[in-house]
């Protein structure tokens, strides 16, 4: 059974790519369950990537490709799907990932025979043995198929309780230094060797633009295992290290288990929490216990500045709780990165304003401000009427939420896109924090300092 693993083309011309952990850990899954023959084509990382797939269709001949996909893929996902078919018409496809748990009757629809809905690696594994055996895919829980062409979606499969039953990522997949050429989702580490890590799953907080891949139950990893995962790829010659998680601070104790180990461990190494942590439960023990074992970069979600709006989406941020946590956090050199969003359904002018003033008056370093998009799938863009959540794809087919988006709010475009620009440049242009930028930089190589004068520039002077 040979087993092609796609990750999709975001083609969204930012550069960012960066190694698709979710397909890791499948492949980890299926190679325990005994299929070996896999290979991965990540889309993003290659120059020709459809040549390249369907020169991989006809020579190598797969009996399953097995993509990954965003909902800003979507128009890649349907596209590499048709032409899988084409080129190889007896060849089963399938789709996981936040977009095809979404939007599983359009995936159906647009030559998939088969979507899973959640999370990925049992699932997979039991798809795959269903499909080699040609049984009937009804007693397969967790996904949605065609069934005699009409879509049929089986019961949920429950998310996986003990996280260290499954295997480690399959490395071997992917070429580290490969992937230090482009873009990750720290921009520091622009042409240096890292990799990303899952510690936990799931999150129990309810915000209404978010999806339900994981769950909403936190499940983690043992601190023995998170160690175990830092060693391995420690030993493979990887000094820098992405934390993906949710909310990896859900857990107070047992996050600070973890820093208290990588500090025993006395290895030389750069943390980098990019969206995992919860910025208003954070305290100074804990603060002081992520400095000294090695976190560079921690980001916190503040999303918006209105007290309504924080309860409308169910964030609930403790807004002046927050800014002390940055306060601490900038203290002990920890370069701390802000996320916000604009143009939620209901949001006013003067409540946009007030989301830029609370950004600018804090003290991190940098920030990145998104246009809010309402995904099927999520509260919020179930909430939606038609035209105003993301349903469809235009021509290029990516909703980015930093440049095409699909406006939910009662503002314009053009007001959205004013104040993201007047949120950048007051932002940007404040002598302390540059001063900031500069001392506390947590990788200090020319081409990171590149890419960020880059990203300076076309944020405030030359925005795009």
């Amino acid at each position: 059974m040979k087993i092609l693993l796609v990750k999709t083309a975001l083609n969204h011309n930012y550069g960012q790519v960066t190694p698709p952990l979710g397909l890791l850990y499948v492949s980890a899954a299926l190679k325990a369950a005994g299929y070996r023959d896999i290979r991965l084509l990540h889309m993003d990382a290659e120059k020709n990537a459809q040549s390249l797939f369907a020169e991989t269709l006809s020579s190598w001949k797969p009996d399953i490709v097995a993509f990954s996909a965003i909902t800003a893929e979507g128009k890649s996902l349907y596209e590499s799907a048709a032409l899988a078919k084409r080129l190889l018409p007896g060849v089963r496809t399938i789709a996981g990932g936040p977009h095809p748990t979404g939007y599983a009757t359009e995936c159906l629809n647009n030559g998939l025979d088969a979507v899973i809905i959640g999370e990925g690696e049992a699932t997979t594994v039991e798809l795959v043995r269903a499909l080699e055996a040609k049984t009937s895919l009804d007693s397969v829980s967790g996904i949605a198929f065609l069934k005699g062409g009409t879509p049929a979606f089986t019961s949920r499969r429950p998310f996986i309780e003990n996280l260290d039953s499954l295997p480690l990522p399959d490395w071997d997949l992917v070429d580290f230094r490969r992937y230090s050429s482009f873009v990750p989702h720290t921009p520091f580490l622009h042409n240096t060797a890292y990799m990303s890590l899952f510690t936990s799953r799931g999150c129990p907080y309810r915000c209404t633009y978010c999806h339900n891949v994981m769950g909403k139950n936190f499940r983690a990893h043992s601190p023995e295992r998170v160690i175990a995962e830092f060693r391995a790829l420690y030993a493979r010659g990887i000094r820098h290290f992405e934390l993906l998680d949710d909310i990896f601070n859900w857990d107070r104790e047992r996050a600070a288990e973890i820093m208290r180990r990588l500090i025993a461990e006395k290895m030389d190494i750069g943390i980098y929490m990019c969206n995992g942590v919860r910025g208003d439960i954070l305290d100074e023990e804990l603060i002081d216990l992520f400095a000294r074992a090695g976190v560079r970069f921690m980001s916190v979600a503040i999303e918006t500045a209105s007290p309504r709006l924080q309860k409308a989406i169910k964030k609930n941020v403790n807004l002046d709780k927050l800014r002390r946590v940055v306060d601490m956090s900038v203290k002990r050199g920890i370069f701390t990165h802000g996320f916000f969003m604009l143009g939620f359904p209901g949001e006013t002018y003067e409540e946009a304003l007030e989301t830029v003033r609370y950004g600018c008056s804090l003290n991190i370093h940098t920030c990145m401000i998104a246009f809010t998009l309402g995904y099927r799938g999520t509260e919020l863009g179930d909430g939606l009427e038609e035209g105003r959540a993301v349903t469809a794809f235009n021509d290029t087919g990516t909703y980015s939420a930093y440049s095409e988006f699909v406006n939910c709010s009662p503002l314009s475009d053009g007001q959205l896109r004013a104040l993201k620009r007047g949120f950048n440049t007051r932002f940007y242009f404040n002598p302390a924090r540059l001063w900031r930028i500069v001392r506390d930089f947590p990788v200090k190589t020319p081409s990171a300092f590149a890419l960020m004068l880059k990203k300076f520039v076309t944020r405030t002077l030359v925005p795009k």
